[in-house]
């Protein structure tokens, strides 16, 4: 790729590429109606102001969502928004589990930072049940009667829709500025975040949080690591186990590519491609190894070359995955704390600082 104009262009048939053979169909156009606006009492602080918008989808392809704002008691002038679903409802972002680990969202401190924060719980958009899920997909594509075809629109597809639509609802909000609205999330949630970024160009930033397959890790994996170890799982998910255990994630046309990941026509680096030039930040745990660090470290790099063609003052990452507890990199960029799988306060630290130096 030589050219901005030509990238545009390739951008296009990549979106094209990740709808017919990942991810199933893009919905269309991301419009939603606020029917109710309600003020949310809960202990989250004297100085946070919390309202729940009810979002209603004009064409029936969504039940209503429930979009929970926190905001400071008293908003000078727009302000830059956080957005993510959460696992287990709005309740769950200011009680505990919400981001896939076992620590509340730290809401007061996002708004001392001079941020708005938003959420909705994604199985509002589409149920986390492979056979509940089948139901709310037939909801999307409008056709009750009918099972989901080849690429038809499948769940981490919906998510990121449902983003969108939070997106548009957010962008009508005097106290929010419609230019400055980041996308975040943990886990399956991180690859609908990424996936939202790529599909939507308002999204003015990303963070990812060990996404894993499916989201910032690439499908092609080295032999030695697709191998069934003594427990029968392979050392990282791969294509294989993630399409065997989650069905309802992805189009039906993913698995026409079992035992040959290798012949896909994209890679997840062009999902992190289509989200440049903005910020785009992964982060993960040294011992997630199900999630394949150094295989979404990977993508990242490759990733970079399109970053580059956008901004030629994008710095180099190193070309060694970088274990340290520190963010790498510039508008894109990596963070790597230890521990496992989950959500902790060292992660937060660095979404939030990631977001002050791009937001």
């Amino acid at each position: 790729m030589r050219s901005v104009d030509e990238w545009s262009r390739h951008c296009e048939s990549l979106r094209k590429l990740f709808q017919e053979n990942v991810y199933g169909m893009w919905p269309g156009s991301p419009e939603v109606v606020i029917s109710t606006r309600v003020s949310v009492h809960a202990g989250a602080g004297a100085d946070v102001s919390l309202i729940e918008l009810e979002l209603t989808e004009p064409l029936g392809r969504l039940s209503p969502l429930h979009l929970l704002l926190a905001a400071p008691s008293q908003v000078d002038g727009p302000l830059p928004c956080l957005l993510g679903l959460n696992f287990s409802g709005n309740r769950s972002v200011l009680e505990g589990e919400s981001t896939g680990g076992r620590v509340p969202w730290p809401v007061s401190e996002v708004l001392q930072r001079g941020y708005l924060l938003a959420s909705i719980h994604a199985s509002e958009i589409v149920a986390d049940n492979p056979a509940r899920a089948e139901s709310d997909l037939a909801r999307v594509r409008r056709d009750a009667g009918s099972h989901r075809q080849r690429t038809d629109t499948a769940t981490i597809m919906a998510w990121a829709f449902g983003l969108s639509c939070a997106v548009s609802a957010l962008r009508r909000e005097d106290f929010v500025a419609g230019n400055r609205i980041a996308v975040f999330g943990h886990s399956r949630l991180g690859k609908a975040a990424l996936l939202a970024a790529a599909m939507d160009t308002r999204i003015a930033a990303v963070i990812s949080s060990q996404s894993g397959c499916g989201g910032a890790a690439p499908w092609r994996v080295p032999p030695e690591l697709r191998e069934p170890r003594a427990d029968g799982r392979p050392a990282v998910e791969t294509l294989e186990s993630i399409v065997g255990e989650f069905p309802h994630w992805f189009a039906h046309a993913l698995s026409e590519y079992l035992g040959r990941a290798d012949q896909l026509p994209l890679e997840q680096s062009d999902l992190m491609a289509l989200c440049a030039p903005r910020p785009l930040l992964l982060t993960n745990a040294a011992d997630d190894i199900w999630a394949f660090p150094a295989g979404q470290y990977r993508t990242l790099l490759a990733a970079w070359n399109a970053y580059r063609l956008l901004d030629p003052e994008v710095p180099n990452l190193p070309d060694k995955m970088p274990i340290a507890d520190e963010t790498v990199g510039g508008r894109l960029g990596w963070f790597m704390r230890p521990g496992g799988h989950g959500v902790c306060w060292r992660d937060w630290r660095a979404w939030l600082s990631f977001a002050d130096q791009w937001l």
